[in-house]
């Protein structure tokens, strides 16, 4: 059985990778991947993700206007 690489594991890989790219940025708006949240997928569109220092990032879902 192939393993199935984990939705978490992939976002924070994904933004490692794109601010070691971007080494003067501290924050980034992205495509959220499903699964980042875990099984309650809030009904966002895009992720907004800052990182505090190298290798410590925290990021959180951004909402559409009118969506609870």
């Amino acid at each position: 059985m192939i393993p199935v690489d984990d939705p978490v594991d992939i976002a924070s890989e994904d933004d490692r990778r794109w601010f070691e790219e971007h080494p003067q940025e501290t924050w980034r708006i992205r495509e959220i991947i499903a699964g980042e949240f875990g099984p309650c997928q809030p009904k966002a569109l895009h992720v907004l993700v800052m990182q505090i220092e190298p290798g410590i990032r925290m990021r959180g879902p951004i909402f559409p206007w009118g969506t609870n």
